[in-house]
């Protein structure tokens, strides 16, 4: 990512995950089936959006069901370079920062 993540970013998006009351399956499921597709073809981008996206926009995104991970997007995970790896990177970064249960459940998300 362009935007490298510090450990006080990184605690904060834990307690955010831990704040929100949701399983570590279902947690895995909103990145995967709602976050990551409306956000994938923005990482492909090194021109994207970097500083954070407008989260109503977001909602909006997610809500209007247009947005959802395609068989292409499964297969292209397994490039080295694809966004999905780089959603995995990430979230092995945050880890650390969660409740033991968050890490052994999808721990590679």
């Amino acid at each position: 990512m362009d935007t490298e993540l510090d450990d006080e970013q990184h605690r904060d998006i834990a307690q955010a995950i831990v704040a929100s009351g949701y399983s570590p399956s279902e947690i895995h499921a909103i990145l995967w089936e709602e976050l990551y597709p409306v956000v994938e073809s923005n990482l492909r981008n090194q021109f994207g959006v970097w500083q954070g996206f407008d989260l109503d926009w977001m909602q909006q995104q997610i809500l209007s069901g247009i947005h959802r991970r395609t068989l292409p997007m499964w297969i292209a995970g397994a490039l080295p370079y694809s966004p999905a790896r780089m959603v995995r990177q990430e979230w092995r970064k945050l880890l650390p920062f969660l409740p033991e249960h968050f890490r052994h459940e999808h721990n590679a998300a």
